[in-house]
């Protein structure tokens, strides 16, 4: 028995998905990703535009990407009137199905403006991962009518399945900037410890009072220790310039 229209659309749009979460996987940015996956959805899901919305790092909600030029400004227009189905999904975790913005009355401000630009069917899913809302994804249609059950379960699976790889996404991105983090104090550190090393075994100092040294000499002069290891190790810096004599060296050893 041959698969019928819906059951094309489902494997479909399934391959869509595998191939965004490919995508994230890869060094393609998670920004191009999403843009490209949103470019392909529409026909799939039986809609005429999608967008999203995500928390930004201070948790306010912002436009992030849309199928087009129209449907991106009317994702920022919900934003600028803090009113629309995209928003209540968002705020209530749950699907908000407004099927006509002519008739509906939940968004005074935002929906005729929707209507005018020839988007007169907005249906919003809530992105999650567990109990943390990311978003929505927001489906449109220029004409009105309810979506249909298999359209709202696809819709939902979008939602969640999107959400799962950003999510993922941003975790490798979080280690990637710790990763980069730890090698720039290793770094850092490097450079204090050669600087030390050369102070205890050309001047005798002990490791305490060769970094209370360059420490000392560092909050004399409003630098950072690093930028006086920098120095020291480059040549600008000698150890008389640090300030290294004996009276000194016992007195960093006593009270550094």
């Amino acid at each position: 028995m041959p698969p019928t229209e819906g059951q094309i659309r489902d494997r479909k749009l399934m391959q869509v998905l595998l191939g965004f979460a490919h995508t994230m996987a890869s060094d393609y940015s998670a920004q191009d990703a999403l843009d490209d996956l949103l470019r392909q959805a529409p026909s799939l899901l039986g809609v005429d535009g999608l967008g999203v919305m995500l928390l930004d790092d201070n948790d306010d909600l912002r436009f992030v990407s849309a199928s087009d030029d129209r449907v991106r400004l009317i994702e920022q227009l919900q934003l600028d009137y803090d009113e629309g189905p995209c928003l209540l999904a968002y705020i209530t975790g749950t699907p908000i199905y407004a099927d006509d913005l002519c008739q509906d009355t939940r968004f005074p401000t935002f929906g005729p403006v929707a209507v005018e630009s020839g988007l007169v069917a907005v249906h919003s899913f809530p992105m999650r991962v567990g109990d943390t809302r990311l978003g929505a994804l927001n489906l449109y249609r220029t004409t009105p009518g309810p979506l249909d059950e298999s359209s709202k379960q696809l819709g939902g699976l979008f939602a969640d399945m999107a959400s799962s790889y950003l999510v993922s996404a941003r975790q490798v991105d979080d280690v990637s900037r710790q990763v980069i983090g730890i090698r720039q104090a290793l770094e850092r550190n490097g450079v204090i410890e050669q600087a030390k090393g050369v102070l205890m075994h050309g001047h005798g100092l002990t490791a305490d009072a060769a970094f209370d040294l360059l420490r000392h000499f560092a909050r004399s002069n409003r630098r950072k220790v690093l930028e006086v290891a920098e120095s020291f190790m480059d040549g600008q810096l000698t150890a008389a310039d640090l300030g290294l004599d004996s009276h000194q060296v016992i007195e960093i050893d006593h009270h550094g």
